[in-house]
């Protein structure tokens, strides 16, 4: 352990921070108030009771013959689900999907796998009041009539907090059902909830043993134990031991099995701890690079899944390790006990939310980003087009990157594993500048990392690539717009409000062909060695 991540521990015995937490003290953390956010805390035990209204959804949808289940949701409505989903094969023939994305293409695609009548459609949203699930809903409800299906909210199931403008929908239209969540568990804290549950259920597994796998590594994070063998405490004393000392960008090495973790990880961080112009700064999926790329500002978590193929961050880890780095190993022995690991990040992160003196369970620089995309939407009822995306000069962007700071490269395109390999070669060549990179696709990073991108460190980069002009598209239900066009107002809305921080945005438009358009930008950085501005 070194001196930072020890300094850290001292910190949480000398706040007694394990303890306290357990005991439900709201005063660890500035900002909390009377909020009850602590629910998380009795999950997964909790969670049993409510199990059969899940497994009654998966049997209700075996008798009609639904063959896919598709979840609509956003953030931490959707990731835990997507985790568990990477994770299980189906078991009882239903197969299970998240759409996160309102791109057109996307959204198409998901679509050329479904049959109308044996398909499902699970609503969520803890608010009940998310523009893309709505404009998803309403999109596939239409959908559904033009397949002829009579009924089509019945092919519909909704996830949302008691009270909420979606359950009062759900019941007065007609949905197949309702599954309740907690809302004493916000979002990024939901795993063990319906949120997270739904997916393992749909995919006929075993909701128990799930649970009890959780239980594990809640029950390692218990009081009483000593520091040093509590994991929480330990991976709690990593975050905030490293960025009370200057290093800000926690960077993931994953087992291949483990990417989809990796996204979960990166929202509960980015949300939870990036705020007040300060935090850590998650980098998840970023292409692996030799050591001599890593800056000061890196620390390093390693999530090992044995079994997987570690050929190639076993020995980075090990030459990390040799160069100095912070680095924490963290074994995962088998898909079985990632429940738990997912309880021991929750523990951790909030531990460090109180050593870092932030509110873990808010995320107050959301709202902005989401008031300039709706004045945008407005602006079609009055007969205004959406203006074009604003367009960047990239090697501009480039000479504009701050040492010591972070890209994000932010795409609203589909997501194909051509363009992911394309923005891995894009991200390795900014990364040999030394430059953190983060990677995302919009408007899935607005709920994730779009709190740390407008609240956390200003050191920050944002090259937003995206088409310059929305698509021509009829649009969804009574609303004045399309999918394509929501998804459009998002980007120009994020845009804007970043520009208004005075950070480095550009946008770039990658033109019909957006794998080559990534190929032709990170050719224009091959073999650059140019230092980063300060």
């Amino acid at each position: 352990m070194d001196d930072l991540t020890r300094q850290g521990l001292a910190a949480l015995a000398e706040a007694d921070a394990v303890e306290r937490l357990w005991r439900r003290d709201r005063t660890l953390w500035p900002g909390l108030g009377d909020l009850d956010a602590l629910g998380w805390l009795e999950y997964p035990a909790a969670g049993l009771g409510r199990l059969d209204g899940l497994l009654n959804l998966h049997d209700s949808a075996r008798q009609r013959g639904i063959s896919h289940a598709v979840l609509l949701g956003m953030g931490g409505s959707s990731l835990a689900a997507a985790v568990f989903a990477s994770l299980y094969e189906p078991a009882t023939g239903i197969r299970f999907r998240v759409l996160d994305s309102t791109v057109p293409d996307q959204v198409a695609a998901v679509e050329a796998e479904l049959t109308p009548r044996r398909t499902l459609f699970l609503t969520a949203s803890k608010s009940g009041t998310t523009t893309e699930v709505w404009s998803l809903l309403e999109h596939y409800r239409n959908w559904l009539e033009r397949a002829g299906i009579e009924s089509p909210l019945s092919h519909f199931a909704a996830i949302s907090d008691p009270g909420s403008p979606l359950v009062e929908f759900a019941a007065a239209q007609g949905m197949a059902t309702y599954l309740p969540g907690d809302p004493r568990v916000g979002g990024r804290y939901s795993a063990f909830t319906p949120f997270g549950l739904i997916a393992p259920a749909m995919l006929g597994q075993d909701l128990r043993s799930l649970s009890a796998a959780g239980e594990v590594g809640r029950r390692a994070c218990g009081a009483g134990a000593e520091l040093a063998a509590n994991p929480g405490a330990r991976l709690a004393a990593l975050l905030a031991g490293q960025t009370r000392g200057g290093r800000d960008k926690l960077t993931l090495l994953l087992s291949p099995r483990l990417a989809r973790l990796g996204l979960w990880i990166e929202q509960l961080v980015a949300e939870s701890l990036g705020k007040n112009g300060r935090g850590i700064v998650p980098v998840c999926g970023e292409p692996l690079l030799a050591e001599q790329h890593y800056g000061p500002d890196r620390f390093f978590c390693y999530l090992r899944l044995e079994g997987d193929q570690n050929e190639a961050t076993d020995p980075l880890a090990e030459r990390l390790e040799g160069s100095g780095f912070a680095l924490q190993r963290r074994g995962v022995p088998n898909v079985g006990a990632i429940p738990g690991e997912m309880f021991v990040w929750m523990f951790a992160v909030a531990l460090a939310g109180a050593l870092l003196e932030m509110n873990p369970f808010d995320q107050p620089d959301v709202q902005a980003a989401k008031d300039k995309t709706a004045n945008l939407l407005a602006g079609l009822a009055e007969g205004r087009e959406l203006a074009a995306l604003p367009a960047g000069d990239f090697g501009q962007w480039v000479n504009r990157l701050q040492k010591g700071g972070y890209a994000a490269l932010l795409s609203y395109y589909p997501e194909t594993a051509d363009y992911d390999r394309a923005v891995a070669g894009l991200a390795g060549e900014i990364g040999r500048l030394g430059i953190a990179v983060t990677s995302a696709y919009g408007p899935r990073y607005l709920h994730s990392t779009g709190q740390l991108h407008k609240g956390g460190p200003r050191n920050g980069s944002f090259l937003f690539l995206a088409p310059a002009r929305p698509p021509l598209e009829p649009p969804v239900a009574d609303s004045q717009y399309g999918l394509g066009t929501l998804a459009h107002a998002q980007a120009g809305g994020d845009l804007a409000r970043l520009a208004e921080l005075d950070l480095n945005v550009a946008g770039i438009d990658l033109g019909g062909d957006p794998v080559a358009g990534l190929n032709g930008l990170a050719s224009q950085l091959a073999g650059s060695d140019r230092p980063p501005g300060n």
